[in-house]
């Protein structure tokens, strides 16, 4: 079988070169690569996801479906808010139940993630027995709201008779810790779980999971905070056992994105993670203390700190020098003022400076990046800008990087970055640049003479533009 870039529609390909420079021959062939990279991995088989509702349910054909799944395309099912399914007349709902389990057998060879959003009990045990021949499941996701987490009950998970099918093959779980029973299908997938993602709405099931189930197998964790208004708590350094302490020895993968809840123990859990090398740390005021234990992971590859999506909040006291000599991707926030960057970075690759949606100015981070050793003569593989606004001091900057791929989404642009990247120099360090839903700004002086996002098109084709704007000061 083929996957050229030439066996897609003719349409699709004049898109795709639509905004290519013509003499541009490097640039193409590059894309190209890019391109028929992506069409001949897994990923691009694994795009097909179906979401079954209610309504949908009841009208599916199920002889279409399995020779549609028979051509190996679905790879993801979702089952969404079926709770209110549980009033219905019975012989409805056992017509539902059936067709439930139908469409899990007819997927078993290519089902490899499942997500189950507010399903009643009857349903989760419709699947259980839907799944005892799937052989390629690998990612669970049940989730559930605040206002059902008193009438959803998770049942526990059957014994299998074989290792290799059903449940069994789960490696992957997210779950929102409503109840008890939701704790519960954690232990009992524990001993095969390498990576488990946990939506908190309340301290103490958390610390269920962490201190009571043993989790041989896990090399990544993530911990966010639930859409609720409702006050979770602060984790004490106490209430954390032995049980939390092996566990975090063993990860290689740690993201927080509820810090108010572990304010108080977070340098403490970095102090036990001695094989991590990626940490994201988001939502909340990251400490000084806090910054110093990051700066003594020399293992860390990959480093995201940001604070409060929703609170400008910063760095609190005076950072000590960030030193990440080891770390190949970095992601930080703007709303962190004063950090201090170590200048030994030999192996970062890609960079991300993202703001609030106030377009936050990355100015002090963007003087610190900058006094990278060697940082102009790197080349680097992405620099995405999201969310700030970028004045004219930003330009020099910008048209030093040597980069692959250079992306501005959701920015305020100076619009005399046009000149900085029409440069014939600029042109040949940076091979790609996206514009995504930006808005440039344009003094009245100012030489480009630009009224609309297509004149912007016509005049910069070298930038792939999407959804931008333009304002006239």
């Amino acid at each position: 079988m083929s996957f050229s870039i030439l066996d897609l529609p003719s349409e699709v390909v004049d898109h795709i070169f639509s905004y290519l420079t013509i003499d541009d021959h490097r640039y193409a062939r590059r894309v190209c690569r890019q391109w028929n990279h992506q069409l001949s991995s897994p990923g691009y088989f694994k795009a097909t996801k179906m979401r079954l509702e209610q309504a949908y349910l009841f009208n599916v054909r199920l002889d279409e479906l399995a020779g549609y799944v028979g051509q190996g395309k679905l790879h993801c099912l979702k089952v969404n808010d079926l709770i209110q399914l549980e009033g219905m007349r019975p012989a409805l709902f056992a017509e539902y139940m059936k067709t439930m389990v139908q469409l899990l057998e007819v997927s078993r060879f290519s089902l490899e993630e499942l997500r189950l959003r507010n399903c009643p009990e009857e349903t989760l045990l419709a699947v259980y027995d839907g799944l005892v021949k799937a052989c390629r499941l690998r990612h669970l996701r049940v989730d559930v709201e605040p206002d059902h987490f008193q009438d959803m009950i998770v049942p526990k998970v059957p014994c299998f008779v074989s290792d290799s099918v059903g449940l069994s093959l789960v490696t992957h779980l997210e779950v929102t810790l409503g109840n008890e029973s939701f704790v519960g299908l954690v232990s009992s997938l524990a001993s095969q779980l390498t990576c488990l993602t946990l939506t908190v709405f309340g301290k103490h099931l958390l610390l269920r999971c962490w201190n009571d189930i043993r989790l041989p197998a896990l090399h990544s964790l993530s911990v966010r905070r639930g859409e609720s208004h409702m006050p979770i708590g602060v984790i004490q350094p106490v209430e954390l056992g032995g049980g939390c302490w092996q566990m975090l020895a063993q990860l290689e993968t740690f993201r927080c994105g509820t810090y108010n809840l572990l304010n108080k123990v977070l340098v403490e859990m970095l102090q036990h993670c001695k094989k991590l090398q990626c940490l994201a740390i988001t939502n909340g005021c990251i400490s000084l203390e806090c910054i110093e234990q990051i700066g003594a992971m020399k293992g860390l590859k990959d480093l995201h700190l940001a604070p409060d999506h929703y609170r400008n909040r910063g760095l609190t006291g005076n950072p000590p020098v960030l030193q990440l000599p080891n770390v190949e991707h970095l992601h930080l926030s703007a709303e962190i003022g004063g950090i201090r960057l170590g200048r030994q970075m030999p192996k970062i690759k890609s960079m991300v400076l993202e703001g609030l949606e106030a377009y936050s100015s990355p100015k002090a981070l963007i003087s610190e990046i900058g006094n990278i050793d060697n940082i102009a003569e790197r080349r680097l593989r992405k620099f995405p800008f999201i969310h700030v606004q970028l004045d004219r001091e930003a330009n020099d900057f910008i048209g030093s990087l040597s980069v692959d791929l250079l992306t501005f989404e959701n920015c305020r642009i100076d619009g005399s970055l046009l000149d900085v990247l029409a440069k014939p120099d600029t042109r040949r360090q940076i091979l790609r640049i996206v514009m995504k839903d930006c808005t440039l700004t344009f003094q009245a002086g100012q030489p480009y003479n630009i009224r609309t996002v297509t004149e912007l098109r016509e005049k910069c084709p070298y930038i792939q533009i999407a959804h931008s704007g333009i304002i006239y000061k």
